[in-house]
């Protein structure tokens, strides 16, 4: 099998330090695409008039160096920061200097099957590839659809990229052979807007995101010290931190004398941000309560994630929730939002509440926070029965689903 993955916007996301939940998968991919025996891999950018392909070392010390950046901090994140920039300035030069195999695409043989695989959410394909990728109907387009927030809630988005993610489904949704959605919820959201367009979809599938196998080290005392939570993920309003930082403030007011669990608000900052910061940094009594944390690195976080009381996730919507399934993982109790992607990843094992029910969000947190010893023994055990998803199961998965499409030309 024949496999043209596109790593062009993996290579140039992860010129940023922090990685997104995608970045995380493309990854994965990529690392998963290097280690295969059995397929025929070309990993390839596409800029216009050129699908450059990349020579398999300068994509493994690329990963390596990206692999040492997300897990280092410090001193160290800049030095391997900088090794990660000297390796995409390789392959970069690698494409001016003509050192890339070019293929132009009128030069590309017409006669073999192969299948175009891109990961990297709205911005591949990009306008030139989706139009080349509808004349060459031996190729087959598998696209990774990780949600349809955009549509569904606009609110949540900027303007512009509403409209360049509109376009994207478009082009995925008439070039596409196989479309993976990474959740049985994301599938349905997507068929529910295909019926409304009047659009006939492509073949649909679901295929879970994976996790990396783990081990359960939770400390030795099921009581932590000094009670924490923490909340992952990029901030942003869908996130909804606001409601974490009403919480805080309403403990805190309350507390007459009681203790209070910090806060550690762990993510960059995305759209509209610095919104959500600026609100804090004005409250004078969350200042020693509710710290946000940016830059740190996966082994800070799995030890941040050990010794937490709980894990929050009040998102209004979300397409996956790979923290989510990390943390249950690690038998790290969570509370989440009442989303029907977060039943479906978590089903019994997490604690729901309405992300707009702020006193039920604080009557958990405190229940948490106050549990006896016996009692939070009792909940990390009854974790224990949590069973995440592999990477390995993913990909398994991936292989039967790509073996098994039919020739585009015959859809």
């Amino acid at each position: 099998m024949k496999i043209k993955f596109d790593v062009t916007q993996f290579l140039l996301q992860n010129g940023f330090q922090t990685p997104t939940g995608i970045s995380r998968v493309e990854l994965a991919y990529v690392k998963h695409l290097l280690e295969q025996k059995d397929y025929d891999v070309s990993f390839v950018t596409s800029y216009p008039p050129f699908l450059n392909r990349i020579d398999r070392s300068k994509i493994e010390d690329y990963v390596h160096a990206t692999e040492l950046c997300w897990g280092t901090e410090g001193d160290a994140k800049q030095n391997v920061a900088q090794r990660r920039r000297t390796a995409l300035s390789a392959i970069r030069n690698a494409t001016r200097n003509g050192i890339l195999l070019k293929e132009r695409l009128s030069q590309i043989s017409s006669g073999s099957t192969e299948i175009y695989l891109s990961v990297s959410g709205w911005r591949l394909p990009t306008p030139w590839v989706a139009s080349w990728l509808l004349k060459r109907p031996e190729t087959k387009p598998v696209f990774l659809l990780h949600d349809i927030i955009p549509l569904s809630h606009p609110e949540y988005v900027r303007k512009k990229s509403r409209q360049k993610y509109k376009v994207y489904l478009e082009r995925i949704l008439r070039s596409g052979a196989l479309i993976l959605a990474n959740s049985e919820d994301t599938k349905q959201e997507l068929l529910k807007h295909c019926v409304s367009k009047g659009i006939l979809a492509p073949q649909i599938e679901t295929l879970p995101l994976g996790v990396s196998p783990s081990v359960r080290n939770r400390p030795v005392s099921p009581e932590p010290t000094a009670p924490y939570f923490m909340v992952i993920g990029t901030v942003e309003p869908r996130k909804n931190h606001h409601l974490l930082i009403e919480a805080w403030k309403r403990m805190l007011k309350e507390a007459e004398g009681k203790q209070v669990p910090k806060l550690f608000i762990v993510g960059k900052l995305g759209w509209s941000g610095s919104k959500i910061l600026n609100a804090l940094a004005q409250e004078d009594l969350l200042q020693d309560h509710v710290v946000h944390i940016t830059g740190a690195s996966d082994e800070t976080i799995a030890l941040m994630l050990q010794r937490a009381t709980g894990v929050l996730f009040p998102s209004f919507v979300e397409g996956y929730g790979l923290p989510l399934v990390e943390a249950l993982g690690k038998q790290v109790p969570v509370i989440c939002s009442d989303l029907a992607v977060f039943r479906e990843l978590g089903g019994e094992y997490p604690r729901y509440v309405s992300p707009d029910d702020i006193e039920g969000w604080i009557s958990a947190i405190q229940d948490l926070t106050n549990q006896s010893p016996s009692d939070r023994m009792a909940e990390i055990e009854r974790l224990e029965g949590f069973s995440a998803y592999q990477w390995k199961d993913h990909f398994a998965q991936l292989d039967r689903l790509l073996r098994a499409l039919p020739d585009k030309a015959s859809i």
